[in-house]
């Protein structure tokens, strides 16, 4: 059987991975991948590895105005999952 002091934190850290999945589930579109801009380009970048031994290439896609701000939003979105995703590791570790 739990102590009172047991199940208080059993229950803290419910509620503490209750507000990661809703934090996850708000994100919206995420994207891995490199923005790269001025005010006359914009591009999207991501690094694709080959073979074991061979160098990563970086495919790169030229982008309009519209999909850059999208793109920002996007990444910026799986930075954040990262970071929470992160959390709930070190949370399970424990």
């Amino acid at each position: 059987m739990l102590s009172i002091h047991e199940r208080g934190s059993v229950a803290h850290s419910s509620r503490v991975r209750s507000a990661w999945r809703a934090q996850l589930g708000r994100l919206g579109w995420i994207s891995h991948g490199l923005r790269a801009g001025s005010r006359t380009w914009r591009r999207w970048a991501r690094a694709i590895s080959g073979r074991a031994k061979s160098k990563p290439k970086l495919f790169q896609v030229a982008l309009s105005c519209e999909q850059y701000q999208a793109l920002n939003e996007a990444i910026a979105n799986w930075r954040e999952a990262q970071e929470i995703l992160q959390r709930m590791q070190a949370s399970a570790a424990k």
